[in-house]
């Protein structure tokens, strides 16, 4: 139990620290490709981009292909942030998405992975740990996604 309770700890601390934190390497991160959709940017707030996220969200119930354990999101849905404008950014493994086209004022940044190639990676993580995998239990300190920048990141207690 207190196994659970630990990689439920600092799988939170880890996800809270992967949205927070800039990445220092921002620079060195090749983005496929952006394009924004919409008209005004100016007034945007993230009240508004929180209202535009669910919106997506609800044109998910008819494209997730939930029901059999290994997807929870469409298969092009790479997550989605408030940037530093207040705007909505939605990653996407695909360029022509129809749930996105019916959305405004959301910024469309293609990605090389989708959230259920990273639940994957998660779901093994925890199965090994919960299993109680020396290895896992004994090195890895926090494991998640980084939506901005399309990567998993996994901490080492020992980084030598």
């Amino acid at each position: 139990m207190k196994h659970a309770l630990f990689i439920v700890f600092t799988l939170f601390i880890g996800l809270t620290s992967c949205i927070q934190d800039e990445l220092s390497t921002k620079d060195s991160v090749e983005y496929l490709s952006k394009e924004y959709c919409g008209n005004d940017t100016e007034g945007i707030t993230q009240e508004t981009a929180l209202e535009t996220y669910e919106k997506l969200l609800e044109k998910f119930a008819d494209s997730k292909s939930r029901g059999n354990g290994e997807t929870d999101y469409p298969t092009w849905f790479g997550g989605a942030y408030v940037n530093s404008d207040s705007q909505l950014v939605v990653k996407t493994t695909e360029p022509d998405i129809y749930e996105l086209s019916t959305l405004k004022d959301i910024e469309i940044s293609l990605c090389k992975y989708s959230l259920n190639d990273f639940n994957k990676i998660t779901n093994l993580i925890t199965q090994l740990a919960n299993a109680g995998d020396k290895f896992i239990l004994d090195n890895i300190i926090m494991y998640g996604e980084d939506i901005q920048s399309n990567t998993y990141v996994i901490g080492l207690r020992n980084n030598t």
